[in-house]
Order: structure tokens, then sequence, then C-alpha cells
């Protein structure tokens, strides 16, 4: 990085923003004058934020709920996420003191991490049901990650989060559900569209930690990310496994408990890899980055009857097992990133298939026509 800026007094400027000291003082080069410790933002710029999330100004803002404004950004301490996140809670409610009063009452006083939790846990117990649901499912995916919209709502259709509604299809409810999540600042939307539509999502790592929480408490979804291992329950409903050094041990004590998961998910390359015929009630399956997989990972793909959403996103399959056909609920099939030069004619038993997508390389058989179902057959990147 210092050949392409070097110390020439052109101006050229690098910001780097971390939560960490260490870090910040690395990127000084021993410089310590050039770091800035951003503070939280004063009342009247807190005001400005929350007022801005409400679509209001101070001139048309309601008169009897005035007072109780200032009260409620003064316990946000001038932390703009927690501004943010309370004002589009209140966005979704009426504007009477009754229920205003009621957030400001359950959002606590202290200045602590706490806060933080309180909004958060506060907008999280206020959404539907659905969207619940719906939220707590994104504890699957690693801190940072880009969630693409289309791998996520066909994801949650799979999982059997999305009920039927009248003149519309399932992904189009999905995405209403999703565009809702946004409005509400639960997600945050990135590769943003020319018409202001996310192609993608992620979770503010703040809020990501209550989530995982929740889903630890309601035994929704297990998480192995390196840290200490801890499942108090003996029935794993989803598993995402998120550490590339998965101890033999604790593989077999998830195993142990997976005998009706739901979803399976790898995000890293592990040295251990669980034995898959043992899961019949598969609904999603995910390998991805896992690039020592190979076919002989997947060969007993067959015997996951219910499975609707597969993804193989590895250099090391392949080819598909000749048995794919035998999966007759499949919706979703991604084999993009996969070295599958040629699907197999079986492929033409799906008919359930929705959404097919592959590399732009990729040899498709004559059976594809037989895909009645198909809607998508794509060769872009999730």
């Amino acid at each position: 990085m210092k050949l392409a800026f070097p110390d020439n007094n052109l101006c050229s400027r690098i910001i780097a923003t971390t939560r960490n000291a260490n870090v910040a003082k690395s990127c000084c080069s021993g410089f310590q004058h050039y770091i800035y410790n951003i503070q939280p933002l004063d009342e009247q710029d807190s005001y400005k934020l929350f007022l801005k999330r409400l679509s209001h100004t101070e001139s048309d803002f309601p008169s009897h709920l005035g007072e109780l404004s200032h009260a409620i950004t003064k316990k946000c301490h001038g932390l703009p996420l927690a501004i943010i996140c309370v004002a589009s809670l209140l966005a979704k409610k009426p504007e009477t003191k009754d229920q205003w009063e009621h957030v400001h009452n359950s959002i606590s006083s202290a200045f602590s991490s706490q806060i933080m939790k309180d909004i958060l846990l506060l907008s999280y117990y206020d959404l539907p049901y659905h969207l619940k649901t719906c939220l707590l499912y994104l504890s699957i995916f690693p801190e940072d990650y880009w969630i693409s919209k289309v791998d996520l709502l066909l994801r949650w259709i799979a999982e059997g989060f999305i009920p039927e509604v009248k003149d519309q299809a399932l992904y189009q409810v999905a995405e209403n559900y999703f565009n809702e999540l946004i409005n509400r600042s639960m997600i945050q939307p990135v590769n943003i569209d020319y018409d202001g539509s996310a192609n993608a999502c992620r979770m503010h790592d703040v809020m990501l930690e209550p989530i995982v929480s929740l889903s630890e408490d309601e035994n929704f979804n297990t998480l192995v990310d390196g840290k200490v291992y801890k499942c108090s329950s003996s029935n794993i409903r989803r598993l995402s496994l998120q550490s590339s050094c998965v101890e033999n041990d604790v593989m077999q004590d998830l195993m142990n408990k997976c005998s009706h998961i739901r979803s399976l998910s790898f995000f890293r390359e592990n040295k251990e890899t669980p034995h898959l015929p043992k899961f019949r009630y598969l609904r999603v399956l995910i390998f991805e980055d896992c690039d020592s997989l190979g076919n002989q990972h997947i060969k007993y793909l067959r015997f996951f009857c219910q499975l609707k959403f597969l993804r193989l996103n590895s250099e090391g399959i392949s080819e598909l097992p000749d048995k794919i056909g035998d999966l007759k609920n499949l919706q979703t099939l991604n084999i993009h990133g996969s070295k599958i030069g040629k699907l197999p004619a079986a492929i033409g038993h799906l008919q359930n298939l929705l959404y097919l997508h592959v590399n732009s390389d990729v040899e498709l058989p004559d059976e594809v026509g037989d895909l009645q179902a198909l809607q998508v057959l794509s060769d872009a990147l999730l």
C-alpha cells in the first residue's frame, strides 16, 4: 500500500475504521496523532437523525410528542445505530403518547452496551412472528458476510418460512419480508441497484450478537465458529459451521445431536466432514468455500428425500451423482463455483426444480427441457 501511496505531499490518504485500538495504531505507522476517536452525536445531531428516520422535520413534528421524542433520543446517548433502530420501531407505530411512552420506558437509562441490546431486543420483539423467524435465520451467516437477496429468499422458502398468499408467488412474499426488515433497519441493504432496490444485505455486527444469542436460546440455530463450543440442546435443528478447525470429538458430538437436522451450512473448509447419510430430514444443504470437498462427499445426496435447497460451491466437485434425479422435492440447485462441466441426464427428473444456477461453460443435457417447473436458469453468481 505504501508503494501505491508514496509520501510525496500529493495528499493521498487511506482511512481505516476499526473498534480495535491496536489495529488503529498499526495503521498509523507511529503517527499516533492521526488516530481519530469518534465521539457520540451531540443532542442536536441526534435529534436531527431521529426526525430524518421518521420522515419529519421540527416544524411538522407532532407537538404532543416533542418532549417525549427528546427524552427517547437522550436515552440513546448519541449512538447512531441505536437512534436509527428506535426511530424505525416508532415509525411503525401510531403517533400516540401511550405507544411512545412504552418505548421510552423500555430503554435503559444507563450508558453501557446494555443500551444497544435493550433497543435491538425491543425492535426484535416488536416484529410480527413471521419476520422474527426470518431475522433469526440470519444468525446462520458469518460476521460481515454479504448475503445475496436471491439466495436468502430461496432459503426462507425452502425452510417453509414463507406462507402462501393469494395472488402472490412465494418469492414475491419473501421479497416483501426482506424489504420490511430493511425498512425496520434490522438488516442493512448493500449492492444497491439503479432503482434503489438492494441485491444483498448484511447484519450490523452490533445487531448480529443479540440475534445469535436469541437463536441459541431458542434452539433455532447452532453456531460453531472457532470459539468455545457449547450446545446444551440434545436435538440440533440447524447447524452453521464457520470454523476450519472443528475437532473430531466436537464433530462427533454434533453429529449425535443432528438426527432431525433441517439445515446444514459449511462456510469454511474443515478437516472433519460429517457423515452425510444420517441427515434424512435435511431441507437446506450448503457447501461454500470448501475446495477440498470432493465427489465422494456428495454421493449420498439421493438419501435426502426432503431436500429443497442445494448449494455446492466447491472446486473439488466435478460431477453430480446420477441419482440426483431422486431429489423429487428439490427447488433450488446452485453449482456455480464448482468444477462440474456437464449435468447428468437425470436432472430432467427434478420436476419441482424452480431455480438452476450453473457455470457459464456447463454442458446442459436435452433433459433440461423436461423441467416444467423451472423459472430461472442462470450462470450469474448469487
